[in-house]
């Protein structure tokens, strides 16, 4: 008896912990948590980081997939950012 309630017991603490930290399908996909303040030549694409994350920041992805956490309020970030949009549509500021 006591075998089948601690079974049960169990199974509800596994139920309750389920419904109290559910896995968050709208989570961000990536957060930044510090600035780069360099980074290696050769940024290919870009992504803003979701509205979600403390920290608003831009990513930068170069050639060979290394991935950059940049301050989106920066010039130099703002230029590269322009430099690759052209690259990509033929035509600036994408926003």
């Amino acid at each position: 008896m006591k075998a089948i309630s601690l079974i049960l017991t169990t199974l509800l603490l596994c139920v309750l912990c389920s419904l109290v930290f559910p896995q968050n399908i709208n989570s961000p996909k990536q957060c930044c948590f510090h600035y780069q303040g360099r980074i290696a030549p050769k940024v290919i694409r870009y992504e803003r980081t979701d509205q979600h994350c403390a920290k608003d920041a831009v990513i930068f992805f170069n050639h060979k997939g290394a991935k950059y956490c940049v301050d989106p309020t920066r010039k130099w970030v703002k230029a590269v950012m322009n430099r690759v949009d052209i690259k990509e549509t033929g035509s600036g500021d994408k926003q």
